[in-house]
C-alpha cells in the first residue's frame, strides 16, 4: 500500500482535536491515534524513522558536535582568524555570511545539509564543532551500509518535500506536492515546519498557533486530496509531530552563573562548552576548571547532572565526543538564555527535555484514506496499545510489525 506520511514539527500530543484541527482528527475517528515519544536530543529523528536506529546507533544526537579531529569542522577555518576580527564580526554580518554559505554550498551539493544560525555561538569555539547530521536521509553518505526504508524503492518512486532541501512553508510544501506526486510515487513524505516556529515565538497556547494549527489541518486534508487524486486507491496516511511544545516559565543564564564571556576567550581558558535550548555541555582541559563548573552547578536548581550509566535508558550511549566531561539537562518548562541559538530574545515555547516531560511527547495518528473502496477490517491499521517511540515509524514504513510492548 502507498503511503502519505506527514510530519507536523511541534504537533503536541493533545493537539489534534474537532476544534482545531477537524480533518485530522476524522482521520484518528476511522483510524488510530497514539502519543509518540521524541527522541533524545535534537538531530536523531530522521536515523530514527527512516532507519530505525537509536541514537545511540546513529550517533547522530545534537545539531552541533565536538569534531574529533581538526579536519572535521567545516568552521576550522575560523580558529586561524585573530580574536579582535572575530569579536568585531556582529549578528547580522554572521547572517549573511551563513546565507552565501548555504546558497554556495546548495550549488555544489543540491543535498547538503544547511548550515544553521551560528550568530550566537562565540566564534573561537564554533571552529571546534562539526554537524550532528551532515547529510539528507536521501544522500548515501547519511549511514552508509545501515538499510533505510528507502532501499526496497526507486528513488523515483519517492517524494521527500522536508529538511534538508526543500522550503517548509506550508503553501511552498503544497505547490511541490502537486507538481510533483504521481500514479509512480509509492512513499511521499512532507514536513510542515510552521507551526514549531510559532509556538517557539507565540508559545504553546497562543491564538497563534491555534491559527496555524487550522491552517496546516486545511494543508494535510489538500495534501491527502492531492494523492487520492494521483493514486485513485486507497493508500496508508501517517500523520505525526517529532516532538511536543512546552511554555518556558523560566529563564536560566549558565554563562552569567559560571562567568563565562560570549566576547571573551579568555573567560573560557581551560573549556569547551555548547549550550543547547534546554541542555549544556562542557569538556574540561584542566582539572581546577571541571571542579569550578560542577561546584557552580550544584547550586543552580533548574535541572540536574545527567550521568553516563543513564543514557541508555534514553536510547544513548556515552560519547565523550558528543556529550562532554559534564552534561546539565533543564526540567521542563526551563531554558537556557542567552544560548548559541539566542541571544537577542528567548522563545516562549521550547522542546528538547528528558523523557518523561509530558508536553514534550507529539502525536500520532494513522488512518487509510482514497480510492472511495470499503476496507475490510484487516486492511484497518493496528498499532500497539503503549507509548510509541520514533524507531516505531521505521517498522511501520517497512511494514513490520510491531512488538506490543516496549
Amino acid at each position: 500500500m502507498r503511503t502519505l506520511l506527514i510530519l507536523v514539527d511541534a504537533l503536541r500530543h493533545d493537539w489534534v482535536t474537532p476544534a482545531s484541527m477537524p480533518f485530522t482528527a476524522g482521520l484518528a475517528s476511522r483510524g488510530v491515534t497514539r502519543t509518540i515519544r521524541d527522541t533524545f536530543g535534537f538531530a536523531g529523528i530522521r536515523a530514527a524513522i527512516f532507519h530505525g536506529l537509536e541514537p545511540r546507533d546513529s550517533g547522530m544526537v545534537f545539531l552541533y558536535q565536538l569534531a574529533r579531529a581538526p579536519g572535521e569542522s567545516p568552521f576550522r577555518w575560523l580558529r586561524r582568524l585573530p580574536g579582535g576580527v572575530t569579536r568585531l564580526l556582529g549578528p547580522r554580518a554572521l547572517r549573511r555570511v551563513q546565507r552565501l554559505w548555504n546558497a554556495w554550498r546548495r550549488r555544489v551539493d543540491p543535498l547538503a545539509i544547511p548550515v544553521w544560525d551560528f550568530s550566537a555561538i562565540p566564534l573561537d569555539l564554533l571552529g571546534r564543532f562539526r554537524f550532528g547530521e551532515p547529510y539528507s536521509p536521501l544522500d548515501p553518505r547519511y549511514l552508509p551500509g545501515r538499510p533505510s526504508v528507502f532501499d526496497a524503492l526507486d528513488r523515483r518512486s519517492i517524494v521527500y518535500l522536508g529538511y534538508p532541501g526543500c522550503d517548509q512553508r506550508t503553501d511552498a510544501l503544497l505547490d511541490r506536492l502537486r507538481a510533483e506526486v504521481s500514479r509512480q510515487t509509492r512513499l511521499a513524505y512532507l514536513h510542515f515546519a510552521e507551526l514549531d516556529w510559532e509556538q517557539h515565538r507565540s508559545g504553546p497556547e497562543s491564538e497563534r498557533v491555534e491559527t496555524v494549527r487550522r491552517r496546516i489541518d486545511d494543508a494535510i486534508a489538500e495534501t491527502c486530496a492531492a494523492c487520492e487524486s494521483a493514486w485513485s486507491e486507497p493508500f496508508r496516511v501517517i500523520v505525526f509531530g517529532d516532538h511536543g511544545a512546552v511554555a518556558v516559565e523560566r529563564t536560566v543564564d549558565i554563562e552569567g552563573l559560571l562567568g563565562l564571556d560570549s566576547r571573551d576567550p579568555a573567560s573560557r581558558r581551560g573549556i569547551v562548552y555548547f549550550v543547547d535550548s534546554t541542555m549544556a555541555r562542557f569538556w574540561f582541559e584542566d582539572s581546577e576548571r571541571e571542579r569550578e563548573i560542577r561546584d557552580a552547578l550544584a547550586g543552580l536548581d533548574a535541572g540536574r547532572v545527567v550521568e553516563a550509566d543513564e543514557l541508555p535508558s534514553f536510547g544513548c550511549a556515552y560519547d565523550r565526543s558528543i556529550f562532554g566531561d559534564l552534561f546539565y539537562c533543564l526540567d521542563q518548562g526551563r531554558m537556557f538564555f542567552p544560548n548559541f541559538f539566542h541571544r537577542e530574545s528567548p522563545p516562549t515555547g521550547m522542546h528538547g527535555y528528558l523523557p518523561g516531560a509530558e508536553d514534550d511527547d507529539g502525536a500520532l495518528v494513522m488512518a487509510v484514506h482514497g480510492g472511495g473502496a470499503a476496507l475490510d477490517d484487516r486492511e484497518a491499521p493496528v498499532l500497539p496499545d503503549r507509548l510509541l517511540e520514533m524507531t516505531d515509524l521505521y517498522h511501520l514504513l517497512a511494514e513490520r510489525e510491531l512488538e506490543s510492548v516496549t
